[in-house]
């Protein structure tokens, strides 16, 4: 099941005033918040599956276990993000509606891949297409990793309103191997002492919300078999399913 979270976002646009010897620019703050709540950046799945760290089938490798083993060894990984990263500086008073947004974007794409990188965006046509319900491609750069953004305007904007909102809903994801080995390590450390993922990349695009190609799983000692997950990313971060 793919999931889908929309970004809301508020834009306030104020006016400098205009004095002698001063800027005679329009300014514009912009602050943009979620829609909904935060949710954990990731699930570990069945919860039956839970086992101790001793018994007799210790070790660094669950030789002989049942299933295929995965090739890398996790461990816990010091560099991984909170749920509300920030870019500084942020924009200041004189950046454009377009360069605010943009710098939200940033923050959300980070928060998807869970570690730090640099950002850069931008947008079809050089800015926002400031109608109402007009919806306008962008793409934040993460690491190299192309993140697209469809960025819609309210239906009830108006031309020069100082106030309006927009959703910006994100087209793919951005998985990263430091996030994904990270979080399984975080989720499962207590349970197993077992842990291994699948070889990945730094950091690839992905569909979002869907099950990746990538894998990580922790061994149940007592019943001498590995315990697989899928790895997917949504909005909130990485995630494990169930392989069933």
């Amino acid at each position: 099941m793919r999931y889908t979270r929309t970004l809301v976002g508020v834009v306030a646009v104020g006016l400098l005033t205009v004095g002698c010897g001063g800027d005679d620019s329009d300014g514009a703050d912009a602050k943009s918040t979620p829609s909904t709540s935060a949710e954990a950046p990731a699930d570990s799945g069945d919860k039956n599956d839970k086992d101790d760290k001793g018994g007799e089938n210790g070790g660094d490798a669950g030789s002989g276990a049942e299933g295929d083993e995965l090739p890398v060894k996790v461990e816990e990984e010091g560099d991984l993000l909170g749920a509300s990263p920030k870019i500084e500086p942020s924009p200041g008073r004189t950046a454009t509606v377009t360069e605010k947004v943009l710098h939200e974007l940033r923050q959300r794409t980070l928060r998807m891949a869970g570690v730090d990188g640099k950002t850069s965006g931008e947008c079809a046509g050089g800015e926002l297409k400031m109608e109402a319900g007009a919806t306008t491609k962008c793409t934040v750069d993460y690491e190299g990793v192309k993140v697209p953004w469809d960025v819609t305007i309210s239906d009830n904007y108006k031309p020069g309103s100082f106030v309006f909102s927009y959703r910006a809903t994100p087209q793919k994801a951005v998985l990263t191997a430091k996030s994904a080995y990270g979080n399984f390590y975080k989720l499962n450390n207590s349970t197993s002492d077992q842990l291994r993922c699948s070889e990945i990349p730094d950091a690839v695009l992905v569909d979002l919300g869907e099950d990746t190609e990538y894998r990580c799983q922790y061994l149940i000692k007592s019943q001498n078999r590995w315990s697989d997950r899928a790895v997917a990313v949504r909005e909130m971060g990485v995630t494990f399913n169930l392989v069933r």
